[in-house]
C-alpha cells in the first residue's frame, strides 16, 4: 500500500488465539476437534493481510499446556491480540487473556466470536479484555486494528457490520 504513510497508517501485528481445548485438550493430534480450523479467523486473517498487517495464530490445541502458552507470550511480540470465543471455550479464552495481561498488560485484547456476540454482558466489566467485538468482523476488525495502531481511542464494544461476501478475499 504505497500511500499508507501519507494516510498515517501503521501496520500492526495481530496475534489470534484459538482457545479450542475444551473437548480435545492440549497437545491434540487426532479427531474432528483437534483438526477443525476456525473459518472466521481464517477470513479475518485474509482481511487483515489485505490491509498490510502481519497475522499470527496461536492454537492452544497445538501447545503442551498453560506453561507452554505462558512461555510463548513472554517471547513473542504480540501486537494486538484477537481471541475468538465460543461459549464452550469461555474459560480457556479468558485464562489466555489473563496470562497475556499478567505478562504484557499494555497489549490490547479484543474478544469476538459467537459468545461475545450473544452474551456480551458477561464480558462488559471484565478487565482482562479491552474491546468486545460483536457480530461480523471482516470490515470492522481491520478498522479497529488500524485505529489502535495510530492511537485513536475506540469504544469498548465494537459492533460489526455485514460485509458483501463477494468483496472479501479468500480465507487463509
Amino acid at each position: 500500500l504505497p500511500d499508507a504513510e501519507t494516510k498515517g497508517l501503521r501496520f500492526m501485528k495481530v496475534t489470534f488465539i484459538f482457545p479450542g481445548i475444551t473437548d480435545c485438550g492440549f497437545n491434540a493430534k487426532r479427531g474432528n476437534e483437534a483438526t477443525f480450523s476456525n473459518h472466521g479467523l481464517c477470513l479475518l486473517s485474509a482481511c487483515l493481510k489485505q490491509k498490510g498487517h502481519a497475522v499470527e495464530l496461536i492454537d492452544l490445541r497445538r501447545l503442551e499446556g498453560w506453561e507452554h502458552f505462558e512461555r510463548l507470550i513472554q517471547e513473542k511480540d504480540l501486537g494486538i491480540v484477537g481471541i475468538t470465543m465460543m461459549s464452550c471455550d469461555y474459560d480457556p479464552a479468558m485464562k489466555a487473556a489473563e496470562i497475556i495481561k499478567k505478562h504484557k498488560p499494555e497489549t490490547p485484547i479484543v474478544v469476538g466470536g459467537p459468545h461475545p456476540s450473544i452474551a456480551s454482558e458477561e464480558l462488559t466489566d471484565d478487565k482482562r479484555v479491552d474491546h468486545i467485538h460483536l457480530g461480523e468482523g471482516e470490515i470492522t476488525f481491520p478498522q479497529l486494528v488500524e485505529d489502535l495502531s495510530v492511537g485513536k481511542p475506540r469504544e469498548r464494544i465494537v459492533r460489526g457490520i455485514q460485509a458483501d461476501l463477494n468483496q472479501l478475499p479468500f480465507a487463509d
